[in-house]
């Protein structure tokens, strides 16, 4: 019985665990937390609601999404923004990102090719309403759902942290430049549809496009300093934080 009791408290702090790096995660990758700044433990217990377990635990996998790094006696960096990171990672992604999507389009079950749709209709609504922060989340669920239908352990914890360092800089983007952020949100509509239907040219045609598109607006990004320029979608202006 105590044994019982033991794998349920396990299974609470796993659980927080998980929320508490869901929640820092977005509001990295959303840019709430500014990219550049040192934050203590206490300040990232506070932005998160969790307490100090869970959040350790969380900045453990943070550290190797390569968004923080854990600073001994100084506290936590946000990986300032960069666009040689992303380029680095896409070139990755090119070579390990279609056996993931080939994979899950051949082995998914109907129920798992049904939230393929479902993940598919609400990044159309998030095109509808123009809302970045809501794709940045529905592009998380898209790739997780991916790579859990792929069935293939070893590609995905080789592409799960370099999906994050992507959605960071996606946007950041999408928030600095909309035109391109809906073209580049129709072809990741496409491409879970494609997925979800076991079209396999069609899989490969828009997984072409969504590559090509990233490294593209990577490649325009140029100016390394201007990346840390933190647009404001709601006064229209930009918020200068400083790299440290």
């Amino acid at each position: 019985m105590a044994k019982r009791e033991n794998v349920g408290v396990k299974q609470v702090d796993i659980s927080q665990s998980a929320k508490a790096y869901q929640v820092l995660s977005e509001q990295i990758v959303t840019l709430k937390i500014a990219p550049g700044s040192i934050m203590v433990e206490q300040e990232l217990i506070a932005a998160s609601g969790f307490g100090r377990t869970p959040v350790r635990e969380a900045l453990q996998k943070l550290e190797r999404d390569m968004l923080i790094q854990i600073l001994p006696r100084r506290g936590i960096l946000i990986e300032p923004i960069d666009f040689e990171r992303p380029l680095m990672a896409l070139d990755v992604r090119v070579r390990v990102e279609g056996l993931i999507m080939e994979r899950a389009a051949r082995l998914s079950s109907d129920m798992e090719r049904r939230l393929f749709e479902r993940i598919a209709l609400q990044m159309e609504a998030s095109l509808a309403a123009n809302d970045p922060v809501a794709f940045a989340t529905l592009d998380q669920n898209f790739d997780n759902h991916a790579l859990h239908c792929a069935r293939h352990e070893v590609a995905a914890r080789v592409l799960r942290p370099l999906h994050a360092v992507g959605r960071r800089i996606g946007y950041h983007e999408a928030i600095s430049n909309p035109f391109i952020q809906k073209k580049n949100v129709q072809l990741h509509i496409n491409l879970a549809r494609a997925v979800a239907k076991e079209d396999l040219p069609s899989v490969y045609q828009y997984l072409g496009g969504v590559f090509e598109a990233t490294r593209q607006s990577l490649l325009a990004l140029g100016d390394m300093e201007s990346v840390n320029v933190i647009p404001n979608p709601d006064e229209g202006t930009e918020i200068m934080e400083e790299s440290k």
